[in-house]
């Protein structure tokens, strides 16, 4: 357990729109069931979120796809300059670009082209676009960088940005009913499922920036990096969202989820990579102090922890975090770590952890200190 990848520093930036659980109910209102409001405002265990609508200026009577009021490219370049700038590191010095979303502003080029442009980067960097691994993205994009060479620095953008496909397709839905009104129709399911993501996602961009530093940084051992993949038969049937065509619209983003085989696999999955990097480590449980699980909503944040062993005290910021936030998606485990350092939570040498699971079914692992 001897490489490592240091995080200079991470930012976070929201969109200006912050909305509680309720007001997006009260949205809504007339589209949600009874039991399906009661549901999203005590189960999912979220008061707020960011979305890059202001719903004072759209209308769920506009059939027109909303266009969002703030971009995710913009909160990219934002989180991106207040990160080098802190760390007093120039663009010109960043040998890597990383970012990984499911940015869909963009699709060709790659959305790196235009933030390596409106942050000075050297045209000859390399630069990488993570299209799609959703919620399993900061290991794999940290594997990438694990060999970086002494004064290189690589940029992980990472970012969650959701609101506006899950608003059009609900602008579309007549009515979303509770768990127990669905009765196996699929359609109920895919509208319940499609609501339920609209409320708990957080648009965010999150940067971090990395190099081989061995200084008071937080270093990531990339020795117990473990990510796992589902290829059982039909896991990638569990769950998709898909750009369909659509006779009234142009484009529709058709999402279909099992949410109990999905859950059943990623609890199966996350443990799996729990052991392997505790092992790598060669550590017990015990010497983990703090456990950061992506902010995946409470139903999957339970699963997982409790099939994982994990106590609910070691992951409390997890939930705490979450209520505050939201699904934060794929920068949950970034914003996670910054929070656990900032509220001094490790002190210098001790172990923190992260275990990050979505769709894929994918699940992700790693240890790193103060």
């Amino acid at each position: 357990m001897t490489n490592y990848i240091s995080i200079l520093k991470i930012v976070t930036k929201f969109p200006p729109f912050k909305y509680s659980i309720k007001e997006l109910v009260e949205l809504l209102n007339n589209r949600i069931s009874d039991e399906a409001k009661d549901f999203f405002i005590n189960s999912l265990g979220i008061d707020a979120v960011y979305h890059s609508i202001d719903y004072n200026r759209a209308s769920l009577s506009d059939t027109a796809y909303t266009i969002p009021h703030e971009s995710l490219i913009d909160m990219y370049v934002s989180a991106a300059k207040q990160c080098l700038e802190i760390c007093s590191v120039s663009p010109r010095q960043v040998s890597r670009l990383i970012v990984a979303d499911d940015n869909m502003q963009m699709l060709d080029p790659a959305s790196t082209s235009e933030i390596m442009e409106r942050l000075g980067l050297a045209s000859s960097i390399m630069d990488f676009h993570l299209q799609g691994h959703a919620c399993s993205s900061l290991a794999r994009a940290l594997s990438m960088t694990s060999n970086l060479l002494k004064n290189d620095y690589a940029l992980v953008l990472i970012g969650n940005y959701y609101s506006t496909w899950f608003f059009d397709i609900i602008k579309q839905t007549e009515k979303v009913y509770g768990p127990n009104e669905i009765n196996s129709a699929k359609q109920r399911r895919k509208d319940f499922n499609n609501c339920n993501y609209f409320l708990q996602f957080s648009d965010n961009a999150t940067a971090l920036l990395l190099s081989s530093a061995d200084d008071n940084s937080i270093q990531v051992l990339t020795d117990t990096i473990v990510c796992r993949t589902g290829t059982e038969p039909a896991d990638h049937e569990i769950a998709s969202l898909k750009l369909a065509q659509n006779v009234r619209y142009r484009a529709v983003f058709d999402m279909d989820v099992n949410t109990k085989n999905l859950r059943q696999r990623l609890m199966q999955l996350a443990n799996e990579v729990k052991i392997e990097t505790m092992k790598k480590a060669a550590i017990t449980d015990d010497t983990v102090k703090v456990w950061n699980l992506h902010t995946g909503g409470k139903v999957y944040v339970d699963a997982v922890r409790e099939q994982c062993g994990i106590s609910f005290e070691k992951c409390k910021l997890t939930y705490d975090v979450m209520k505050e936030t939201g699904n934060t998606g794929a920068s949950s485990s970034a914003i996670l770590i910054k929070e656990t350092m900032e509220r001094k939570m490790l002190d210098h040498g001790e172990y923190g952890a992260v275990l990050d699971f979505g769709w894929g079914p994918k699940a992700d692992s790693f240890l790193y200190r103060a």
